[in-house]
């Protein structure tokens, strides 16, 4: 059975408790990583800087000072109601960006432990504007 490594569980560990629950049972069915949970503003800076002020393409909308990130916590040593987590590969490369696919299965079995689960969340996969794949949020 997978289960997450030492660095997937300490980003897990700062996501809001419900985060942890689904993805902790999540992992037992379908291999996967946890690359961000919560973030500093500054994190969210550089984010916000790649294809405006720096090399890349445009990764996400928020600014993180007027624009707020969910992976920001709300208050000092808080949680993130976000968490970026990707399917996972037994063998190299471990994570492959360009198998739409695979995320779209992934989503649908993360949807499914949510929906059994009663949280409400949000799929970075069914945004307008810019399809973030990894990202999934809780909404309150």
């Amino acid at each position: 059975m997978p289960a997450f490594g030492r660095t997937s569980n300490r980003r897990l560990d700062t996501c809001h408790p419900d985060l942890q629950r689904l993805f902790r049972e999540v992992v037992k069915v379908f291999d996967c990583s946890v690359l961000y949970g919560v973030r500093t503003t500054e994190e969210q800076q550089a984010l916000w800087a790649k294809g405006r002020t720096g090399p890349g393409e445009i990764v996400t909308y928020c600014d993180g000072i007027i624009k707020k990130s969910n992976h920001q916590a709300r208050e000092e040593g808080g949680l993130s109601l976000a968490a970026d987590v990707v399917p996972y590969y037994a063998e190299p490369p471990h994570i492959r960006w360009d198998d739409d696919t695979r995320f779209y299965r992934f989503a649908g079995v993360v949807e499914a432990y949510a929906w059994a689960m009663a949280l409400n969340l949000k799929w970075g996969g069914d945004f307008r504007r810019l399809k973030d794949l990894p990202h999934w949020e809780l909404i309150l």
